[in-house]
């Protein structure tokens, strides 16, 4: 009897030892799965903050065009919007770069920051709050699609 129980247990430490390599695999294969959508969210992360900094870049620039209309590009309207506010409402701006000062990456105002992405919309407008002076919109775009916009 002794003998038969020996015979049936035959490939038991096989087995063991391959669900033990699945195990191992699939434990192993895990953590890189893990590891990597840790790092894309990290990388993500990482280009929607560069991307704010660089709206906020913007809604920095016109607040110093405002108090330096020498400064700015249309020196002009700031001087008038620095004497007087902003009277328009959001979708008749006061203010709206053009696309051209906005994609001079080589000399415009942002060229400094052209490896961060791009400021693709930037406006001046009356403001929402009561005795408010400007409301100033920024918004930005990088290279890996992240869109922020700081008001």
């Amino acid at each position: 009897m002794g003998k038969a129980l020996l015979k049936s247990q035959k490939g038991v430490a096989l087995f063991a030892a391959v669900m033990m390599l699945i195990l191992c695999s699939g434990l192993g294969l895990l953590a890189f799965h893990v590891s990597t959508t840790e790092m894309l969210i990290s990388n993500y992360g990482g280009a929607e903050l560069s991307t704010a900094y660089l709206a906020e870049s913007g809604v920095e620039a016109v607040i110093g065009w405002l108090s330096d209309p020498a400064s700015s590009p249309d020196r002009p309207k700031f001087e008038s919007l620095a004497a007087s506010g902003c009277s328009r409402n959001r979708d008749e701006t006061d203010f709206s770069a053009k696309d051209d000062l906005l994609n001079d990456v080589e000399s415009g105002p942002f060229s400094e920051l052209k490896e961060m992405g791009k400021i693709v919309d930037l406006r001046l407008y009356k403001s929402s709050k009561t005795g408010g002076f400007c409301t100033v919109e920024s918004r930005a775009k990088n290279g890996s699609g992240a869109v922020k916009i700081v008001v």
